[in-house]
């Protein structure tokens, strides 16, 4: 009786750690993954290149990616973006395992994009802006970064954390490539 207890608690582990690890999700496809980017880039006034190029840093296209915190997906989603998308589009919280879902996980985190960059509005440099909040939250680029002058840019340099600086660096990079990538084709 207490081994089937201990396999039928092991067996309920092992589903749940399956489950939240994105494990039983089907990769998607590059081609599939593009046509979303394209799709979800335009309802949400986001750049195609910068959404692909976030994709590329966060998750290496992996849609069934889990994060050291906890981030999960294509755009490594976390509880707080989440909920603030949610409460924009007046929408119930997804559960954790439906932000495996490729068109859930880019809709929210190009929302996230979008939404940051409203938040300057006028400012030259929204794209420094919006990849700082992305990675190091937007109270610390109001907090830490923000010139007080709105004339006066951001610039990567003016950046305290390193990790932010080289995260916005090899996403302007790979942007640059993609768009590369796109007038080729």
């Amino acid at each position: 009786m207490i081994m089937k207890k201990t396999i039928a608690i092991m067996l309920v582990v092992m589903l749940a750690v399956f489950s939240l690890c994105g494990c039983g999700k089907r990769q998607i496809s590059e081609a599939e993954l593009d046509k979303l980017i394209e799709r979800v880039s335009k309802e949400e006034n986001v750049s195609p290149a910068l959404l692909k190029a976030v994709v590329w840093k966060e998750s290496k296209f992996d849609n069934r990616r889990v994060g050291k915190k906890g981030e999960i997906g294509l755009m490594q989603l976390m509880d707080g973006a989440v909920t603030d998308w949610a409460r924009a589009k007046k929408r119930d919280i997804p559960k954790k395992d439906a932000l495996f879902d490729p068109e859930l996980n880019l809709e929210i985190g190009a929302w996230y994009l979008a939404w940051s960059s409203r938040l300057w509005p006028g400012r030259e440099d929204r794209e420094v802006l919006q990849l700082a909040a992305y990675n190091a939250g937007c109270g610390n680029v109001e907090k830490l970064w923000l010139p007080k002058d709105p004339s006066k840019p951001l610039t990567i340099d003016m950046i305290t954390f390193s990790s932010t600086r080289e995260y916005i660096k090899l996403i302007q990079k790979k942007k640059l490539e993609f768009e590369r990538q796109k007038k080729k084709d």
